[in-house]
């Protein structure tokens, strides 16, 4: 494969290692005194977790829920005497773990925090002190106002738009989640009635209020004077019929596409709308980098510079093989045809010593080169939505002559 095409390549292994991350799915053991706690998390991989939490004093399990976000999570614990919240981040192979007491209107109180480091089960255990399941002591979630089973909510569930993910659980009005904006996570911790939503995430020791109403699907979130709509989860916003000359993403001053916008690369001539669901960043030097918080992998799209469609075919047929990126993909069945100016087809193979599989599919336009689109993710979450997306782009793909850059 020609150096035109291994761009891509160096792209897909810096961007492609989030998407093969293995959850936070074990058993960790930390050590208070003479007391054990063993930790047991299973990641579902769909940003749910459960589990449980044990303390050798008792050998009586808690049950744990809440979400993850692959490398951190944050719930609830809840025991016979109630619940109590957590925090926890992946550190290496092992866990640290914050302990939240609730205040009197059951909201987590970081004043009473405790952090506790768990091992992955295997190594040595790490010492705790201060640990509050530790010892006969009577059991510490005793008396606490979320002991009720969590029955579900209709605000709990999962929102997005605009870049945004909100991820909310609880019940009886009382709710923690995550936040996550630009790649960044913050915890949440909110109270609702009806339909409306108040809280306040944490970035550090500091607390940002917001406010929320959910009117059908979509919750009007509001932020340090800026407004957010975003979508729940299981339920999708009909395309407007009258968007298509909406605005437009350059890439000029900002990171990522507003949702709802065109991206444009005036210098190679062409432009694109995102499938929904995913957000288009620019990649300098080497096109834009699609990236979803409902979907696992990424979308790259790239412009290319070939004479005809029958040339990057063929070259496409050798595979995509670059050694220095540790990148080798090759072809599973040959090519299609997409429209009258197109060819796509399924790739497996490794990334960065990984199995991953991929959609490849290549545009030509008429003012010459053309655009590459390359879906790729792991193998036990590729199905037929990961061509739709190529497919849906490429759809959405228009041309027009390119302006050098000054």
């Amino acid at each position: 494969m020609k150096l035109r095409f291994l761009f891509i390549l160096a792209t897909v292994s810096l961007c492609f290692a989030p998407a093969l991350s293995v959850g936070l799915s074990g058993t960790y053991v930390s050590q208070a005194g003479q007391v054990t706690l063993t930790l047991v998390i299973r990641d579902a991989g769909n940003g749910s977790i459960s589990g449980t939490l044990t303390s050798s004093s008792t050998g009586q399990p808690m049950q744990l829920t809440g979400q993850s976000d692959g490398s951190s999570c944050n719930g609830t614990i809840t025991g016979s005497g109630g619940s109590i919240f957590f925090e926890a981040m992946k550190q290496g192979t092992d866990m640290r773990v914050i302990l939240i007491q609730p205040d009197a209107k059951g909201m987590p109180d970081y004043n009473k925090a405790q952090e506790l480091m768990f091992k992955k089960s295997g190594g040595t255990p790490f010492g705790s002190g201060g640990n509050p399941l530790a010892g006969g002591h009577a059991n510490p979630l005793a008396g606490n106002p979320l002991a009720k089973r969590n029955t579900g909510d209709s605000l709990s569930g999962t929102y997005s738009g605009s870049g945004l993910k909100l991820t909310l659980s609880g019940t009886g009005g009382n709710y923690t989640g995550t936040l996550v904006f630009n790649g960044t996570r913050y915890p949440v911790s909110a109270s609702g009635s009806g339909n409306q939503l108040k809280g306040a995430f944490r970035s550090g020791s500091d607390q940002f209020p917001f406010s929320g109403a959910l009117q059908g699907n979509i919750l009007s979130f509001q932020t340090g004077g800026t407004s957010y709509k975003l979508t729940k989860a299981g339920h999708r916003v009909p395309a407007n019929p009258l968007q298509k000359k909406g605005n437009v993403f350059t890439g000029a001053g900002a990171s990522a596409a507003p949702d709802g916008s065109r991206v444009a690369s005036r210098e190679f001539g062409f432009s694109f709308q995102p499938p929904a669901d995913w957000v288009a960043r620019v990649n300098p030097g080497a096109g834009y980098i699609l990236g979803s918080q409902n979907h696992k992998g990424v979308i790259l799209v790239s412009h290319h510079s070939y004479p005809s469609l029958e040339k990057m075919r063929t070259e496409a047929a050798g595979g995509l093989i670059d050694p220095k990126s540790n990148v080798r993909l090759i072809p599973e069945d040959g090519f299609e045809s997409v429209g009258n100016n197109g060819f796509g087809g399924l790739l497996s193979g490794t990334i960065q010593g990984k199995q991953a599989k991929a959609y490849l599919l290549g545009l030509m336009s008429p003012y010459g080169g053309g655009v590459s689109i390359l879906v790729a993710v792991t193998p036990e979450s590729y199905t037929s939505q990961y061509p739709g997306f190529a497919k849906t782009l490429a759809a959405s793909v228009q041309f027009s002559r390119p302006v050098p850059a000054n």
